[in-house]
């Protein structure tokens, strides 16, 4: 059966397909993929063929990048050319969302009108950079999932923590479990850095124990997604790449649930030519995409750091 968004189609991929490959940083580095585990380099096609074979891709961005937006978009629109309906998990979206998001679709309005039809900011900003996504995500004619948990819930965890969370919903995302002594400095690392250091020492425990959780729901939401019907895979995750990495990221929690699964994790990174390693020196990620920057130039931490 053929649905809504369907209509929308190849008007909006000829124009998606047109914007993903336009600009320097996108040409600059469209060849560039690299096979993490061989360290060799996969051409465009080579890269197609291995993304349609999944059942999951992660696609690990930069939150305020635009190329790599569009390189999702690009993603995306690669699929629905080769006949596949993806459904697409977005971080960016939560499980609350989730019947807004099923009325957009249901009623065929234009993907311009999305931002405001699902309220976008009351969990996300920067709607004009994620735009391409969802209008090639509402082409190809998949399901648009909201991935992460409401902020009220991730606020009670990180008051709480886990220990009031469902004994099932623990176990099922390995919560109980400790991370490895090294993965769990690493995560602590990433998640103060990325507070600009001013968070207190006393606070990353819970920061980590909210992190955890959000990568359960996510990689939750993209097996539940999956069906028999072959067109509609592979999942596709948007998200941030931390959330890729196979550490301590959605990966090892689908490999938990659901260990048949083939999981793509691609990450784009910006003026990198080097694989990223994990603390035990294992790749970050199965394909790296290395980038040209693009983000705003200036320290992001600026504003947060009180005068002396």
């Amino acid at each position: 059966m053929t649905t809504p968004a369907r209509h929308l189609a190849r008007p909006l991929l000829a124009a998606l397909l047109a914007i993903a490959f336009a600009g320097p940083a996108a040409a600059a580095a469209s060849d560039a993929a690299i096979d993490t585990a061989t360290g060799r380099p996969l051409d465009a096609d080579a890269l197609d063929r291995r993304l349609l074979e999944a059942d999951v891709v992660i696609l690990g961005e930069i939150h305020d990048s635009a190329d790599h937006h569009h390189r999702q978009a690009a993603v995306i629109a690669m699929l629905a050319r080769e006949g596949r309906r993806p459904p697409v998990v977005f971080e960016m979206l939560t499980r609350a969302q989730q019947p807004a998001i099923d009325a957009f679709r249901a009623a065929s309005r234009p993907a311009q009108d999305f931002a405001e039809a699902v309220s976008w900011t009351d969990n996300w900003n920067d709607w004009p950079l994620y735009a391409p996504v969802i209008a090639a995500a509402l082409a190809a004619g998949g399901p648009i999932l909201g991935g992460d948990l409401p902020r009220e819930a991730r606020r009670r965890v990180g008051r709480e923590g886990t220990a009031g969370l469902p004994a099932a919903e623990r176990a099922r995302y390995g919560l109980d479990d400790d991370l490895p002594a090294a993965y769990l400095a690493d995560l602590s690392g990433v998640l103060l850095a990325s507070h600009c250091g001013m968070i207190p020492e006393e606070a990353i425990g819970a920061m980590v124990d909210v992190q955890r959780l959000r990568d359960g729901a996510m990689a939750d939401a993209a097996r539940a997604a999956l069906g028999e019907d072959p067109t509609a895979r592979p999942v596709v995750v948007i998200a941030g790449a931390a959330h890729a990495r196979r550490d301590w990221g959605l990966p090892p929690v689908l490999e938990r649930l659901a260990p048949e699964l083939d999981v793509v994790s691609l990450a784009y990174v910006a003026n990198r030519s080097d694989i990223q390693r994990d603390a035990l020196g294992k790749p970050l990620h199965d394909i790296e995409v290395p980038t040209l920057a693009d983000s705003p130039v200036g320290d992001p931490c600026e504003g947060m750091r009180k005068p002396s």
